[in-house]
């Protein structure tokens, strides 16, 4: 995982949220909130981002498996909030 977390130069939305996922299964729900917070809060990454209305481009184009990726994030954390169960 730390191998990976240290390419973030190579990453694009998606990879946030999947961040924000493994780091729930693995039991570190602060750094999960981080990286699925860094992706909704709408900042830019390699010409890449979250839309206002939750929407996701990249580039020109959208994304629409970005944000469904953020909401299975967000899934992730609820069902790792009571000690995995």
């Amino acid at each position: 995982m730390d191998h990976w977390i240290s390419m973030q130069q190579l990453w694009h939305g998606y990879s946030y949220a999947t961040a924000s996922s493994m780091y729930s299964v693995m039991d570190e729900p602060e750094k999960a909130l981080d990286f699925l917070t860094f992706f909704t809060d709408l900042k830019v990454v390699a010409d890449c981002r979250m839309t206002v209305n939750t929407m996701y481009r990249e580039g020109k184009n959208l994304a629409p498996e970005s944000p469904l990726s953020a909401a299975q994030s967000m899934l992730d954390m609820v069902a790792q909030g009571h000690e995995g169960w």
